[in-house]
């Protein structure tokens, strides 16, 4: 009857046998304080439990900081390659310590910066880095909004929030890990240890659903 069948629907969504498609959901700027894209991406990042990779253009949410503090201070790790760290690493040693890329370095954030202009907005929480399987469970972050206040609440933009997209999560992956791994380091005194994703990743891509990523025009060298 009715019951042995949702059970058996339980069931194979469980197993894994029974694909639902992606969730996603977006956010249009300007929305008033509490609705913005940065207030829940400050709640995703309470919400972590093992890693985030950002790469962003500009930063400058007091909210996404004070999750990024709490997600550091309960051991999760934290990535960011970031547009801004490129010219905060010409400062003295005073304006690098006081910039934010620096005040990031402090919470435990790892900062890093490419020779080019970064120009991505996007997050991966509890993403594959180091385990591919989690690409099943990760969401994905991006859009045209910084995460400032002229983003959220000034500005005309969109910001999607993908869930249960194992291909997306694992090509945005690809795309920070890329990145990533050809970028420079901003570091003060005490420069934090240098992890790189360990996740061998080869999952399909979703179907209907494709990222396409500007990398795929120059050649890393």
């Amino acid at each position: 009857g009715p019951k042995t069948l949702d059970a058996l629907l339980a069931y194979a969504r469980a197993s894994g046998y029974l694909a639902e498609g992606a969730k996603v959901d977006v956010v249009f700027s300007p929305q008033p304080a509490g609705a913005t894209h940065t207030a829940r991406i400050a709640q995703l990042i309470r919400g972590a439990q093992h890693s985030v990779d950002i790469a962003m253009y500009s930063y400058s949410d007091a909210d996404v900081g004070a999750a990024l503090a709490e997600a550091r201070a309960r051991g999760v790790k934290v990535r960011f390659l970031f547009e801004t760290a490129g010219e905060d690493r010409r400062l003295d040693e005073t304006g690098r310590n006081n910039s934010k890329s620096g005040r990031l370095e402090k919470l435990g954030v790892d900062v890093r910066w490419v020779n080019k202009i970064l120009h991505h907005k996007f997050a991966i929480i509890d993403g594959p880095r180091d385990e591919a399987s989690r690409a099943a469970t990760a969401t994905v972050v991006t859009g045209s909004g910084n995460w400032s206040y002229g983003g959220a609440s000034v500005y005309d933009e969109n910001t999607l929030f993908i869930a249960d997209s194992p291909g997306l999560s694992t090509a945005f992956q690809r795309e920070f890990d890329l990145l990533w791994e050809h970028s420079g380091d901003f570091q003060l005194s005490a420069p934090l240890p240098y992890e790189i994703s360990t996740a061998e990743l080869d999952a399909e891509p979703d179907h209907g659903i494709r990222a396409l990523f500007t990398t795929a025009n120059f050649t890393v060298a």
